[in-house]
């Protein structure tokens, strides 16, 4: 082993150790790494910097557009709304059609996006036919996963092991090249998923407990349990907190106390709280812990802090309404507060509580760090959620799907632009990565997203995680770090031919998917799969091909792909309910993938 090899092994084990602590911001993480390859002289910098000009990295973004303006124009909402009126009344079709549309989806568009957009109108059919959503959920997230197998396009994953496979001298893979293998799994986790929901899905009676796609006038507060929490204090002429706004008074900084809304007379005010005057004999409805509301109520000089009866359903009443978001994978909310984001502010909304890991959170929530899945119940005005709607990088709704707005005129070309970047993928017309970006700026063109909507769907924080471990994957072919790996793996089970080394290499890239990041499982994996089959007389393309569907294995934990952070929450789900769902369906798609490889190739 040289010393650059080892350096190069250093910082690859560092940055592994990083990623599986969650604890650090993967984007930062990639960054960190290209500065240390270069900083110790494994590889110059252009090379460092390569990454960032690479085909991938294009191909990846200009997906991330057509997917937004196939989004947009309700293309794929419509595919959604479409098998709620099949599915009927049969949990197993229900199933069956979920995992299938989005898996088709998910083969031409980011596999968040489709999950996301497809997510109300699934529950929607489940609520419709009285079966928990729980049981609907973990198929969704699971067939979009599976549905990004179909395609070069499907996922990031399959545009970096193409890249760096090309990068090395070999021929790149066409657009329909991985069908085969991602129809094969799709259909063995479909069987799976159906015939075996009874032991591998969770049945949460109640599931979210949400109702959240239940008619209007449903009661969308129950499950948080709201009536717990809340209590009446009354305004006295006396006090020092008249004349001032709900914002002004700084209750939930200084107090911890948040203000749900202000009983007048016979009006209860619950919109555009922020900028109310407080007035003498108004009743505040607030939520938070006794000592802190004795603390506020003596500063102000408030009446006794007493439990209210009022009914909590008004709050979604007259111009306002209540709805529940979860918080997106990609979002910039996690991590921070609601002060620290200024959340009523920026979102014209207040939220009343916060579901997490299957528990209602109901006071002191402007210290409470938000997290990737939590659902949030919010209320405000009827205005202000629909405009969320068409704002998903931060937050998905999925409350009633009324105030959807879509460009449906433009419907049509998006789908004309989306048929043609398929023609000019198959027919090779231009490199990929111009096929991509000439569709990405068509959808702007023709009208379905917009410049600002087009900038907003590109996750930035992929982009800069790929680059950077793209410099990492460019330091292990240079320093031939990825040869030595690969020539040791051979030794180890070299004995059982390149079978057995190909099969290690789908459970080692699998491993990684689980317990890292599926976009550094594949980059990191990528130049180690091309040495290894190399060194064993296997077919580097296969090899090339096998870490994709590792890095497609995601099933098992709720932090292996953002699909089961976005459905943990709507769904109520437990870590476990992945565990026991996620290890079956991960064998039966590695071990279908796997053959079906053998035979492909």
């Amino acid at each position: 082993m040289t010393p650059d090899i080892g350096l190069t092994i250093a910082i690859l084990v560092i940055a592994v150790g990083l990623f599986a602590t969650n604890r650090i911001p993967f984007d930062l993480i990639g960054v960190a790494v290209l500065v240390a390859v270069f900083f110790v002289g494994l590889i110059p910098l252009d090379k460092a910097l390569s990454g960032f000009a690479n085909n991938a990295i294009i191909t990846i973004g200009s997906v991330y557009v057509i997917s937004e303006g196939l989004s947009r124009t309700g293309v794929a909402y419509s595919l959604g709304q479409l098998l709620r009126r099949i599915a009927g009344g049969s949990e197993a079709r229900l199933i069956t059609l979920t995992m299938l549309t989005v898996g088709g989806l998910s083969g031409f568009m980011n596999a968040i996006g489709a999950a996301a957009v497809m997510l109300p109108a699934i529950v929607a059919a489940a609520r419709a036919m009285d079966a928990p959503v729980s049981r609907v959920l973990l198929p969704l997230s699971y067939g979009a996963l599976m549905g990004s197998m179909l395609s070069l396009v499907g996922t990031p994953a399959n545009l970096l092991v193409n890249s760096v496979m090309v990068d090395r001298g070999f021929e790149s893979f066409q657009l329909f090249d991985f069908t085969p293998v991602g129809a094969a799994i799709l259909a063995a986790g479909i069987v799976t998923m159906v015939f075996a929901r009874r032991w591998l899905l969770p049945d949460h009676a109640g599931s979210s407990e949400i109702d959240s796609m239940l008619p209007a006038d449903s009661r969308h507060h129950e499950p948080y349990q709201l009536e717990e929490a809340v209590f009446e204090v009354e305004v006295p002429f006396t006090s020092n907190l008249v004349g001032q706004t709900v914002a002004e008074a700084n209750l939930g900084r200084d107090f911890g106390v948040y203000v749900f809304a202000i009983a007048r007379g016979e009006r209860l005010l619950a919109s555009g709280l922020a900028k109310t005057i407080v007035e003498s004999n108004d009743h505040l409805l607030v939520s938070g812990q006794v000592p802190d509301l004795d603390r506020m109520t003596s500063q102000f000089g408030l009446g006794a802090a007493e439990p209210s009866d009022t009914d909590l359903g008004q709050l979604g009443s007259g111009g306002a309404r209540m709805a529940e978001v979860v918080v997106a994978p990609r979002s910039d909310l996690i991590q921070r507060t609601l002060p620290e984001v200024e959340f009523t502010a920026r979102f014209g909304l207040n939220v009343l509580a916060v579901w997490r890991e299957g528990v209602p959170r109901r006071t002191r929530l402007a210290e409470l760090r938000l997290q990737q899945g939590d659902t949030l119940l919010v209320q405000g005005p009827t205005a202000s959620v629909d405009e969320l709607r068409q704002r998903s990088e931060d937050l998905v709704v999925i409350s009633q799907e009324t105030g959807m707005r879509f460009r449906r005129n433009r419907a049509p070309l998006s789908i004309a632009v989306l048929a043609l970047f398929v023609i000019g993928m198959v027919t090779n017309a231009a490199p990929v990565a111009i096929v991509a970006l000439a569709a990405a700026g068509a959808m702007v063109v023709v009208g379905a997203v917009t410049m600002d909507e087009a900038r907003t769907s590109v996750s930035w924080r992929a982009i800069i995680l790929i680059g950077g471990m793209l410099a990492m994957a460019e330091a292990m072919t240079e320093t031939g770090a990825a040869e030595y790996l690969a020539r040791s793996m051979v030794d180890v089970v070299g004995g059982a031919g390149w079978q057995g080394v190909l099969a290690v290499i789908l459970i080692l890239t699998s491993l990684f998917a689980i317990f890292v990041n599926n976009h550094v499982a594949a980059v990191l994996m990528a130049p180690l799969a091309i040495d290894a089959a190399l060194n064993s007389g296997g077919d580097p393309r296969m090899f090339i091909m096998a870490v994709a569907l590792g890095a497609a294995t995601g099933y098992a934990t709720p932090f292996a792909h953002p699909g089961n952070i976005l459905v943990m929450g709507p769904g109520n789900y437990r870590f476990n309910d992945f565990v026991r769902a996620g290890v079956p369906v991960a064998l039966v798609v590695m071990a279908v993938g796997y053959a079906t490889l053998l035979v492909v190739f």
